[in-house]
């Protein structure tokens, strides 16, 4: 007797996902991304069109959350959580907005 057993790969699905804000110059963002599916997604970040990896400036944590360390007017821009795995891939995005108040409410 032998049995046949199927895996069926669930793509991914989101349980956070990040949400526009408005940070003042020179505090920290936080953009949440989580997913579901069978693999676990993989979760990878992108200013614009480009990749983020972690340094001094982007922090991508293991729960998939971005931290924007020390943020500038440069860093106000579309930000895209993307989640993948061998069923798919999905994304969602939000807008950061750094308004020109540093962190004591001086230009």
């Amino acid at each position: 007797m032998f049995f046949l057993c199927f895996f069926r790969s669930v793509p991914p699905v989101f349980t956070k996902f990040p949400m526009n804000q408005t940070i003042p110059k020179g505090q920290t963002a936080s953009f949440l991304c989580s997913a579901t599916g069978d693999p676990l997604p993989l979760i990878k970040w992108f200013k614009s069109q480009d990749s983020i990896s972690n340094d001094s400036h982007f922090s991508v944590l293991p729960n998939g959350t971005l931290l924007i360390n020390n943020v500038s007017e440069q860093d106000s821009g579309w930000f895209t959580c993307l989640a993948m795995n061998d069923a798919g891939t999905k994304e969602e995005r939000a807008y950061l907005l750094v308004s020109g108040m540093d962190k004591i409410g001086y230009k």
